[in-house]
């Protein structure tokens, strides 16, 4: 290949110094309510499992004189290391991605993988002790709120401790909702994930795997967030959303369209909901819309996500194109102890996509069901 190559190896000992440790928790999962009978085929047997769980443990690892490439690959010597502990899994995803190969700096060569050394040598430098907070899917609204929020919060609370927080922020929401949390420029080193950095010392929340379910902790952070916005500024009167992505959809054709959504939408409409579009909207109206105690119907997806700010007991209606993301987001739904059900739509099967095909949904059914679940 012409370059000096660092072969990657995964199963080293990667050295970390365990700040905190959080151990996993029992909860209990409550058992999905589908609301209609419309299906897109059977979900996996290991899916949708309802009952007693244990959450995964979480710890907050010092790293001192390490890399970082990509989102979240940290290498020190020729050892690779993730916020999760099956780092080959995540890099392997990555590289094998179209276009991202080349961003994260990864590349597989001879059955390995490897990454130039320039890369590594060339590496921005960042001296001091710094706070980690990037995702594994950095520009997703949804991943930046369960996973970025809680380690940005985290350095707030202990702010004498670190020089800086480095986080993904290039969403203007995201560098909003740092603004609200008091954070000031000179706070924070935007992560650009095109490029390499040399960490003295960075703390960095770890976990064996993803995990949708918000731990206490988490929802204290986000019940405070709801309280400080409380009231603070005005938002629609209605008490029923309809949380949608109907401009999404359209400028960005094909992409997990709800191909009849203005349909749904007007029919929602008529029974007293007022649509909103939370990537169209800032963080502060985001928390009040959702922390409000409203009933809210609401596309699978990002804005979902937004259930972090509900008060236990809101109800809410969750419309997904298939089983795929049932397990991840109705845990989330779960763990914050909303009063939520299911509907599903039918995909196009005839759609060339890999994933995210476009699908629909059984308006007059999926309106009676909303109905019926809000009474």
């Amino acid at each position: 290949m012409g370059e000096d190559l660092l072969r990657l190896i995964f199963d080293g000992d990667f050295p970390v110094e365990t700040m905190r440790y959080w151990p996993g928790v029992d909860w209990e999962k409550r058992p999905l309510r589908m609301l209609n009978g419309l299906s897109p085929g059977p979900p996996g047997p290991t899916m949708l499992q309802a009952g007693r769980r244990t959450s995964q443990p979480r710890r907050l690892d010092r790293l001192r004189d390490v890399h970082l490439t990509w989102s979240n690959f940290f290498i020190v010597g020729d050892c690779c290391a993730s916020i999760y502990d099956d780092p080959r899994t995540a890099v392997s995803g990555i590289v094998d991605w179209p276009g991202l190969s080349e961003v994260a700096g990864i590349h597989r060569h001879g059955g390995n993988f490897v990454i130039p050394r320039s890369r590594l040598q060339n590496a921005e430098r960042v001296s001091g002790q710094t706070m980690f907070a990037t995702s594994d899917e950095p520009h997703n609204w949804g991943m930046w709120l369960l996973y970025v929020l809680p380690a940005v919060i985290s350095f707030v609370e202990n702010r004498h401790s670190y020089d800086r927080l480095f986080v993904y922020a290039d969403h203007p929401n995201m560098r909003a909702m740092l603004r609200l949390l008091g954070l000031r420029a000179a706070d924070v080193i935007l992560h650009d994930c095109s490029r390499s950095y040399h960490f003295e010392s960075v703390d960095v929340f770890r976990q064996p795997q993803r995990d949708f379910f918000v731990a206490q902790e988490a929802r204290a952070m986000f019940a405070g967030l709801r309280e400080t916005v409380a009231g603070s500024i005005t938002v629609p009167s209605a008490h029923h959303l309809y949380v949608g992505r109907h401009r999404r959809t359209i400028e960005m054709s094909g992409y997990r369209r709800l191909m009849n959504e203005r349909e749904f939408m007007d029919r929602l409409a008529m029974m007293g909901y007022s649509p909103v579009d939370p990537e169209y909207l800032g963080p502060e109206e985001q928390i009040e819309l959702f922390g409000s105690e409203r009933r809210i119907v609401v596309l699978g997806g990002a804005g979902l996500f937004n259930a972090v700010f509900c008060k236990p007991g809101t109800k809410v209606v969750d419309i997904e194109s298939n089983h795929d993301h049932l397990e991840n987001h109705s845990t989330i739904l779960s763990s914050m102890d909303v009063d939520y059900g299911i509907i599903l739509g039918q995909v196009d099967q005839s759609d060339p996509a890999l994933h995210n095909k476009r699908w629909t949904v059984d308006v007059e059914r999926a309106a009676a069901a909303v109905a019926n679940f809000m009474e």
